[in-house]
């Protein structure tokens, strides 16, 4: 793996190289001051991760991760800076698949590189494609598609009550989604949150996105079997704010959940172990949304759905999103998991709240 950091500062660098070294990661490392020596390295030279400050003189970091999305963009984009302007901040969020804040702990910095490039490999995995080439995408409800005309013809219909039934189909909401974070609306950083992207896309834009999802039904899957899988989803969904995050990784971990069943769905067609189909449903969910640009944050999260551990001892997006389909789904989290982050005790209480929720029909 080829590994390259560019930071304006020596003694940064200088201090990478030696926890590296510490660390002893076998990998190959090139640490540059100049952001153009980088540029031109990445394009003579194919990388794996490239690892960047945000503020730095004539290109700063967001603009050389945008280079590097455009000359190599299997290549996973990190951001490793102590800058905190927000217009600096938002456009290195449309284009990184991490932020690490400097000073940075050695393992932090090895397992989030880790992690990004296990991710790149996941989605480029051959077989993977090729299932989801054949797949296509997964239909929406029509109940879901009457109700949203019903609410669009009245004026005084509002974005929240629009986003709610939205919110209520995974696949029409991972359309809605995807085109609101696509290059031709996206606007700054991208949007995980279904309310945040109606509100971006108006109503008129919304119908007729509601409309052409309508053609997905062509792929026919079992009624029932959708049926339970957006029952399931809206469960998940509806729990993750009462899981306690923060309310950046609550909106991730709400659209994550809502999506994270995508690629089961889809898998329905298909005859196949079990086991097979429990570790491939997730990868085909991330791999679609990633194709679809939703933010890296909630591919992570529905890719890592079942491996909680990968994204550390920690309840965040990923975390949050593994209880709430697990939970969703009448099994439980991760057992390691869940003493190794000190949560063990919290899940009866999360299974009374979902119990709530399903009274209330999510």
């Amino acid at each position: 793996m080829l590994v390259v950091f560019v930071d304006d500062e020596p003694g940064v660098l200088h201090g990478i190289e030696r926890m590296l070294l510490a660390q002893r990661v076998p990998w190959d490392v090139f640490c540059i001051p100049d952001p153009q020596e980088a540029i031109e390295l990445i394009d003579r030279t194919p990388v794996d991760v490239v690892v960047a400050d945000l503020k730095m003189p004539r290109i700063d970091g967001a603009e050389l991760l945008r280079h590097v999305r455009e000359r190599q963009p299997q290549a996973v984009r990190i951001v490793l800076s102590a800058a905190n302007e927000p217009d600096l901040l938002r456009r290195a969020f449309d284009v990184a698949h991490g932020f690490l804040a400097k000073p940075c702990p050695a393992a932090d910095l090895v397992a989030q590189v880790e992690r990004g490039f296990d991710l790149r490999r996941m989605l480029d995995d051959a077989e993977l494609r090729r299932i989801a080439n054949d797949l296509g995408a997964l239909p929406p409800a029509p109940s879901c598609w009457l109700e949203l005309n019903r609410l669009m013809d009245d004026d005084r219909a509002e974005a929240a009550a629009v986003a709610k039934v939205v919110g209520r189909d995974p696949g029409l909401a991972a359309k809605v989604l995807q085109l609101c974070n696509s290059a031709y609306y996206s606007a700054g950083r991208p949007i995980a949150d279904i309310q945040a992207a109606v509100v971006r896309l108006g109503f008129g834009t919304l119908r007729e996105i509601v409309l052409l999802t309508e053609a997905y039904t062509r792929f026919n899957v079992d009624a029932r079997v959708v049926a339970r899988g957006q029952r399931e989803s809206a469960l998940a969904s509806g729990l993750v704010p009462a899981l306690g995050l923060d309310a950046p990784s609550t909106d991730v971990a709400r659209t994550s959940a809502l999506l994270a069943g995508i690629g089961d769905t889809l898998l329905a067609r298909r005859s196949m172990p079990a086991a097979e189909r429990e570790t491939l449903g997730p990868a085909l969910g991330a791999y679609l949304l990633a194709l679809w640009n939703l933010p890296p944050s909630v591919v992570e999260a529905v890719a890592l759905r079942e491996a909680p551990a990968r994204a550390g001892a920690t309840l965040g997006a990923v975390g949050a999103t593994h209880v709430a389909t697990r939970l969703a789904r009448g099994r439980s989290p991760d057992d390691d998991w869940l003493e190794a982050a000190g949560l063990a005790a919290a899940v009866p209480r999360w299974r009374a709240m979902l119990d709530r929720l399903a009274e209330r029909g999510a």
